[in-house]
This record gives structure tokens, C-alpha cells and sequence, in this order.
């Protein structure tokens, strides 16, 4: 014995659809957006590789390790020389994150400036 409340026999498929649209409960549009989602994916690759490629060029920078020379570079960027907290090591990488940084931007504001050269040009 089934217990379970049974639908009408003669509701279909679509015609319960009818139903629950006429209802509110189903919102149908025949109205859409145009997703690019491969340019999304390939755009967030990018990104994803540059700043892969920017913490690369921190690591392989060389910045002094005296931590007076670190504060002096610091201050030369215009930023503070030191954060509540920050030890000498802290400050080094912040440095060494700031300059790539600046160097990347710089690296991407050249891009755009200079036409890239393209085998049929």
C-alpha cells in the first residue's frame, strides 16, 4: 500500500509546467546574455599566469638585507618602512613584493604602448 499523495492522472509534463509557470513558481525567459566564457577563462589564465610570473621575479630578485638599506628603499617608494609587527624579514619580502609589483605594471603600461610585430605586418 503507497501511501504517497498522487498527482491528477491527467496533468502531463507539460502541462504541469504550464501550471507552476502560470503560478510564479517557474520563471521561463526566452531572453539571454551571451557568454564569451571561453575569453572569461582565458582572461583569468592570464591573470592567474602573471601573477604567477610577477612572484617568480620577487623570489629572483636581489634586494640588500641590511635592514637599514631595506627601510631606505622603502622610504624611496613612498612606503611606511615598517608595519605594526613586521620583523626584518617581513620587511624585506614586503619590498621585494612592492618592487615587482611596480615593475609588472610598468612591464604592462610598455606592452601597450609599443605595436607588437606580427608575422604579417
Amino acid at each position: 500500500m503507497d501511501r504517497r499523495p498522487r498527482l491528477p492522472s491527467a496533468l502531463n509534463d507539460s502541462e504541469s509546467i504550464r501550471v507552476a509557470v502560470k503560478s510564479g513558481n517557474i520563471n521561463i525567459s526566452n531572453d539571454y546574455i551571451p557568454l564569451n566564457v571561453e575569453d572569461a577563462l582565458s582572461r583569468e589564465k592570464k591573470i592567474g599566469l602573471e601573477e604567477i610570473e610577477r612572484k617568480r621575479r620577487a623570489r629572483l630578485m636581489n634586494v640588500s638585507t641590511d635592514d637599514d638599506d631595506v627601510k631606505k628603499d622603502l622610504r624611496t617608494v613612498g612606503e611606511p618602512i615598517c608595519l605594526f609587527g613586521e620583523g626584518p624579514a617581513d620587511r624585506r619580502h614586503r619590498l621585494k613584493d612592492i618592487l615587482s609589483r611596480k615593475a609588472n605594471s610598468r612591464q604592462r603600461t610598455r606592452s601597450n604602448l609599443v605595436p607588437r610585430r606580427t608575422p604579417f605586418t
